[in-house]
């Protein structure tokens, strides 16, 4: 299956050891569940050190405040710890932002219902991300796993990797790039 995943320039997914403490998602203190979180996490799968992986390029938004490399990897199905909704992920950890791929939907149908009406369309968006939230189970990370790949999924490797895997390694996004979103 081929991924995606983003990391500093001087980690290596063939040979090192995650540590959490150098990841700035972690260290993030307006995430402060982000920590038991991943304790959380590194239980229920047995290990810590996990890498987290886009199925879909498209589904992750490079910022510019990135320094990151991207890895492009082919990895066989059953070296895939397990599939991760990230929309209930961010959800787990206090994140409140919607993917891309459920904004989009949102706010096209806002524009189809609401034409030229900017407030209206505000509402109707909060509305469906409210229809949304509603729509997730009272505990969280009974919705975390899925079973396969799609929109908003992450897949979680054990770090590090093999070698053969590796289909690009340490890609930079330009900063000029469509995909790097801009402040």
């Amino acid at each position: 299956m081929r991924l995606w995943t983003w990391h500093k320039p001087d980690f290596s997914l063939t040979s090192d050891r995650v540590d959490w403490s150098r990841s700035d998602y972690y260290n993030d203190e307006s995430l402060p569940e982000v920590r038991k979180a991943y304790a959380r996490l590194a239980e229920q799968l047995g290990t810590d050190q996990i890498i987290w992986c886009v199925t879909r390029r498209e589904d992750h938004i490079v910022l510019p405040s990135d320094e990151c490399c991207e890895w492009e990897i082919e990895v066989p199905s059953d070296n895939i710890l397990r599939f991760v909704n990230a929309i209930v992920w961010n959800r787990i950890i206090g994140r409140n932002n919607v993917y891309p791929n459920y904004g989009r939907e949102w706010r096209h149908r806002a524009a189809i219902q609401a034409p030229g009406d900017e407030a209206r369309q505000c509402e109707i968006v909060k509305q469906c991300e409210m229809a949304f939230d509603a729509s997730l189970p009272p505990s969280l990370w009974s919705a975390l796993f899925v079973n396969c790949p799609g929109v908003d999924v992450n897949a979680l490797l054990t770090c590090p990797i093999e070698p053969k895997w590796v289909v690009a390694r340490g890609v930079h996004t330009p900063i000029d790039s469509p995909r790097r979103v801009r402040p």
